[in-house]
C-alpha cells in the first residue's frame, strides 16, 4: 500500500460550520470523495476536473491538497454510507508510521518510516549518525524555521494543540512524511473543530508532505527546497485555521471558496524563502486572463489563487506585511463566516489615513484594487517602462520583471489593440467583480483635428496658419476641413493653406479626446487609471489615476467623460478600470460587471506615422501555425476544444492585407483515411496577439465527420489559408500533425 492507514477527520463538525446540514447530490458526493482519494493518494482520477495548463507552460502540481480534504472533512456527515464503504472509507486513525522525531525546538513531531513506499528520501543516509536519516533532521529543521519566522517574528498566533484527545498525542504539531505522488506538494489536515465549543472558528490540524519529492520534477534533486515553501505554505494554512477556520465563501452548499487562504499561504512562501519562487509556476494562470475576479475559486485544483498571490504581495509591499496579520486577526473576532473584505475595506481606510489621505470611508478597497490593476501591467516586458509615483518611487512589484506580461489579446478582446480605434461603435469591456479591464486607444494622435482661429477672422483668406497650443481671445471661430489642404500634417508648426499672400494667422487645435464611460451602479466607485505613452519618446509613459467621479469631469447621459488634453502628444493612452466591493455575493463565477465606452472622434486616415503600433506586427508574412493544445490530452482539457491557427499577412502599418481571410484543414488518419473538414473565415473579433504575432485561431471539437468523437492516435492536418471566403486567393499551403489522447 502506497498510503498504511487513511488520514481521516477526527470529529464531526458541528452546526457551526459554513456548509450546511441539507443532502448533498451522489455526483456531488461522488466528486468530494473522488477529490479526497486523489489528494490523500488513493487514487488516480479526481472528481474535479484540473486546471488547462496556460499556453507555453507545463503543467505544474496542484501546489495544496488543503481545500479538497477540508471539504470531505466537512461534509462527511452527509454523505452516504454505502458510498463510503464502497470508497473504503472509514474513520481510522492517522497515517501509521513506524518511526517519529521531535524536532531541535520541541514544537513539532515528525512521523516517517524508511522502508516501503512510504520511505523517506535517502532513509540510509544518516552523516550526524544519530539514528535519523538526515532527510527527517533537515525537514525538522525546517519546520523550526518556519514556525519561528511565523509566530515569533511575525507575531501571528501558534496554532491551537491537539493534546487534548488521544490520537492528538503530546502537545507537539504533528507532521506526517507519507506518499502524495506527483500531483500535490502537501496538504493541512483540518481537524477537531470542538475546541471551544459552539460557534468555534478554530480548529487543530497537522500537515502531511511527501516522503521524498522525487516524482515533482523541478524537486527531484532538491527536495529539501519543496518542502521549504510546502512548509511555510501548509504551515500557515494551520494559523489560519487556528484563527478562523471558517474564513472561505460557501458556494453551492459544498464548495467553499478559500481563496483568501491559498493567496495569503503562497505570499507567505515568499515571505519565508523569496529565492526559491515556487509562485512564478502559477502566475500564468493569473495574468493571462487580468479581467478574472480575486474571488475566483473553482475547486481546490484551480491554480487561479496561487497566482493571484500577488495581491497579498502588493499589499504587504505597499502597506507593511503586518497588514496580513491584521486581517487575519479581525476575522478571528468576528465569528464564524468570511469577513476578509469587509475587513481589508476598513484597514485600507485606515493605511490610506494613516498616510495623510483624506479618503471617504469605503474608497480604501477601491483605491488599492486600482493600483493594484496598474502594478500588473507593468510587468515582463512592460516592468521597464514603470514611470515613478510622487513619491519617487518606481511603480510596480520588486520582482516584476520577472512575472509574465498579461497578454496584448486580453485588452484585444475588449478594446482596440493592434488596429486603430473604431469610432462608430461602442464597444463593451467586461471585468469581473474585484478584477480588471484594460482599453488601449493607439494612434491617439491620429485622431482628426478640429482647427481653431481668433473670432472675426476671414477663415476663406487664410494663406498661412501657426498652431498654437492656446488662443488669448474672447471668442474662436472653426476652420472648416475643406479648406486644410491634405499636406498640413499634425506634427506641423506651420502650414500653407494657399500661396501668393504671406499673412500668418494663429490658429488653435482641440486638443481635447474624450472618452465617455459608463458603469454599473453596483460597484463601489470605479477606479481607473490611464496610462499615456509619448509621441516623441515612445518608452516613456505617464500615469493618471484615481477614482472615476474625480477623474471624469464630465457627465453626459450617464456616462462619465474622459478628457485626454492635447492627445497629439501621445501615441497611445490604456485605460484600467477596476470594480471593487466588499459584496462578496456581487461577483459569480462567469459574470462579469457592465462598463461601455464610446469615443466622439474621427480618425484622420491622412495621418500615416508608425507611432502606436507594435513593430513585430509591420508586413508579417502568412504562416500556418502549430495546432495548440498539442497533444491535445482530452483529460486534461476541460472541456475545451483543440485550436488550429495561423498568421495572417499585414502591412506596413500592421493591418491585415486580407479583410477576410480563410482557413481550411483535411484531416487523415495515420492510415490515410479520411475523417474530416473544417473551415472557418475570420472576423475582427477572433483576433488575437500571441507572441507578437497576429494570430487567427478556430476550434476542432475532435469529431469526424459523422459528428462522433475521433480515436486517440495522430492526425495528418493539410491546411490551406486563402484571402477571401470565396478561394480565390491562396496564401499558403502546409501540412502538420496532431496527437489525440482520451
Amino acid at each position: 500500500m502506497k498510503l498504511t492507514a487513511l488520514v481521516a477527520a477526527m470529529m464531526t463538525v458541528m452546526a457551526s460550520v459554513v456548509v450546511a446540514d441539507d443532502a448533498i447530490p451522489r455526483e456531488e458526493q461522488i466528486r468530494i470523495v473522488q477529490d479526497y482519494l486523489y489528494v490523500m493518494g488513493r487514487s488516480a482520477t479526481p472528481g474535479t476536473a484540473l486546471s488547462v495548463p496556460a499556453e507555453g507552460e507545463k503543467q505544474p502540481p496542484v501546489k495544496c491538497g488543503t481545500s479538497a480534504v477540508a471539504d470531505f472533512v466537512m461534509n462527511r456527515h452527509r454523505i452516504d454510507k454505502d458510498l463510503l464503504g464502497q470508497m473504503a472509507l472509514t474513520l481510522n486513525a492517522r497515517p501509521s508510521l513506524s518511526r517519529s522525531y521531535g524536532s531541535p525546538s520541541g514544537k513539532f513531531l515528525i512521523h516517517y518510516t524508511t522502508t516501503g513506499d512510504t520511505a523517506v528520501y535517502q532513509p540510509t543516509v544518516d552523516n550526524n549518525h544519530n539514528g535519523v536519516p538526515d532527510f527527517v533532521d533537515k525537514v525538522a529543521e525546517i519546520a523550526d524555521s518556519v514556525y519561528y519566522t511565523t509566530i515569533t517574528v511575525m507575531g501571528y498566533p501558534a496554532p491551537p494543540s491537539d493534546s487534548f484527545y488521544a490520537e492528538g498525542g503530546d502537545a507537539r504539531y504533528d507532521i506526517y512524511l507519507t506518499y502524495l505522488g506527483p500531483n500535490f506538494y502537501g496538504l493541512s489536515y483540518l481537524d477537531s473543530t470542538y475546541i471551544d465549543g459552539p460557534g468555534s472558528t478554530r480548529a487543530t490540524s497537522f500537515i502531511v508532505l511527501d516522503r521524498s519529492y522525487s516524482l515533482l520534477e523541478q524537486y527531484s534533486n532538491r527536495p529539501l527546497d519543496a518542502v521549504r515553501v510546502t512548509m511555510a505554505h501548509e504551515f500557515f494554512h494551520a494559523v489560519q485555521f487556528g484563527i478562523n477556520f471558517t474564513e472561505a465563501e460557501n458556494y453551492n452548499q459544498t464548495l467553499v471558496k478559500r481563496y483568501w487562504m491559498e493567496m495569503s499561504a503562497t505570499w507567505m512562501e515568499e515571505q519565508q524563502y523569496t529565492d526559491i519562487n515556487d509562485y512564478y509556476n502559477y502566475l500564468p494562470y493569473f495574468y493571462n486572463d487580468p479581467t478574472a475576479s480575486l474571488q475566483q475559486f473553482n475547486s481546490y485544483a484551480d491554480f487561479h489563487p496561487y497566482g493571484a498571490a500577488v495581491f497579498p504581495i502588493y499589499l504587504s509591499q505597499k502597506f507593511g506585511r503586518d497588514l496580513i496579520r491584521a486581517i487575519w486577526l479581525k476575522s478571528g473576532t468576528l465569528g464564524p463566516g468570511t469577513h476578509f473584505w469587509p475587513v481589508l475595506s476598513d484597514d485600507l481606510d485606515s493605511c490610506y489615513r494613516a498616510q495623510g489621505q483624506n479618503i471617504t470611508t469605503g474608497t480604501g478597497l477601491p483605491m488599492a484594487v486600482r493600483e493594484f490593476a496598474l502594478w500588473n501591467y507593468y510587468t515582463g516586458s512592460r516592468a521597464y517602462l514603470a514611470p515613478h509615483d510622487s513619491t519617487g518611487h518606481q511603480i510596480g512589484f520588486p520582482e516584476k520583471a520577472n512575472y509574465p506580461a498579461f497578454p496584448d489579446a486580453s485588452m484585444g478582446a475588449y478594446g482596440t489593440y493592434p488596429l486603430i480605434l473604431r469610432t462608430d461603435q461602442d464597444v463593451l469591456i467586461k471585468p469581473q467583480q474585484n478584477g480588471a479591464g484594460y482599453i488601449r486607444f493607439d494612434g491617439t494622435g491620429k485622431f482628426k483635428r478640429r482647427y481653431f482661429t481668433c473670432g472675426g477672422a476671414d477663415v476663406s483668406q487664410l494663406c498661412v496658419l501657426h498652431f498654437v497650443d492656446s488662443l488669448a481671445c474672447t471668442g474662436s471661430t472653426e476652420i472648416p476641413d475643406s479648406l486644410i489642404p491634405s499636406s498640413c500634417l499634425p506634427s506641423d508648426t506651420f502650414c500653407t493653406v494657399r500661396g501668393g499672400c504671406g499673412d500668418t494667422a494663429l490658429v488653435t487645435v482641440d486638443s481635447v479626446f474624450t472618452v465617455f464611460m459608463a458603469f454599473d451602479q453596483e460597484s463601489q466607485p470605479w477606479g481607473v487609471s490611464i496610462v499615456y505613452n509619448l509621441n516623441d519618446f515612445p518608452d516613456s509613459q505617464v500615469v493618471e489615476s484615481g477614482l472615476a467621479p474625480a477623474l471624469a469631469p464630465t457627465l453626459q447621459d450617464n456616462a462619465y467623460g474622459f478628457e485626454v488634453l492635447n492627445p497629439r502628444k501621445f501615441c497611445s493612452a490604456t485605460f484600467i478600470v477596476t470594480p471593487a466591493s466588499i459584496d462578496i455575493y456581487r461577483y459569480t463565477p462567469g459574470v462579469h460587471r457592465g462598463m461601455a465606452w464610446v469615443v466622439d472622434e474621427v480618425i484622420d486616415t491622412t495621418d500615416h506615422r508608425p507611432c502606436g503600433f507594435d513593430t513585430t506586427t509591420v508586413n508579417v508574412s502568412a504562416a500556418i501555425l502549430d495546432a495548440y493544445p498539442n497533444p491535445a490530452v482530452v483529460a486534461q482539457m476541460n472541456g475545451q476544444e483543440l485550436r488550429f491557427r495561423f498568421k495572417v499577412p499585414t502591412d506596413t502599418n500592421s493591418f491585415p492585407t486580407c479583410v477576410s481571410p480563410t482557413m481550411v484543414v483535411d484531416l487523415f488518419n495515420v492510415a490515410g483515411e479520411y475523417v474530416s473538414t473544417i473551415e472557418r473565415t475570420a472576423d475582427l473579433s477572433t483576433w488575437r496577439l500571441i507572441n507578437h504575432q497576429l494570430v487567427y485561431e478556430f476550434p476542432w471539437d475532435m469529431k469526424n465527420r459523422a459528428g462522433k468523437d475521433v480515436a486517440s492516435g495522430v492526425y495528418l492536418c493539410v491546411a490551406r489559408l486563402y484571402c477571401d471566403p470565396q478561394r480565390n486567393q491562396l496564401l499558403l499551403e502546409d501540412k502538420t500533425k496532431v496527437a489525440v489522447i482520451r
